[in-house]
């Protein structure tokens, strides 16, 4: 009896590493006391494949800002994160953006996603990144 309904399982999608835990987003906290918002994301795309999405909302919507999303690895041999793959975007009111995925290379230990947002009028920009994810 378990069996056949562990096969539709299977067979229908459900049981996949996505559908299993989707990491929640990392976003500012507490949040800022101009009330911008900013999250990040991993996303699996394949198992050696990431990419980052990210979602920004100034505390101003009609404010021209930007948005760019990066996934990043950490390697065994070298301090410093790479940056795998990135992706800007611009506009008025919340701002989302998925990055291009970027290959894992064989001596990655981690990846994160970063998201930094900023407006026109703003004097700094916002950064938050997700905790370093064991691959």
């Amino acid at each position: 009896m378990l069996k056949p309904l562990l096969a539709a399982v299977l067979l229908t999608g459900l049981f996949t590493p996505a559908a299993l835990a989707a990491p929640s987003p990392t976003c500012l906290e507490p949040p800022t006391s101009d009330k911008n918002e900013l999250c990040a994301s991993v996303v699996t795309v394949t198992d050696k494949d990431f990419a980052a999405s990210g979602r920004f909302l100034a505390a101003d919507a009609a404010a021209p800002a930007w948005l760019t999303v990066a996934v990043q690895q950490r390697r065994d041999q070298w301090p410093e994160p790479i940056t795998m793959a990135e992706k800007t975007t611009s506009g008025t009111g919340e701002l989302t953006a998925v990055s291009g995925s970027g290959r894992i290379g064989a001596d990655t230990r981690a990846v994160r996603a970063c998201a930094t947002g900023w407006t026109e009028f703003g004097a700094k920009k916002y950064e938050v990144c997700t905790p370093w994810q064991g691959v």
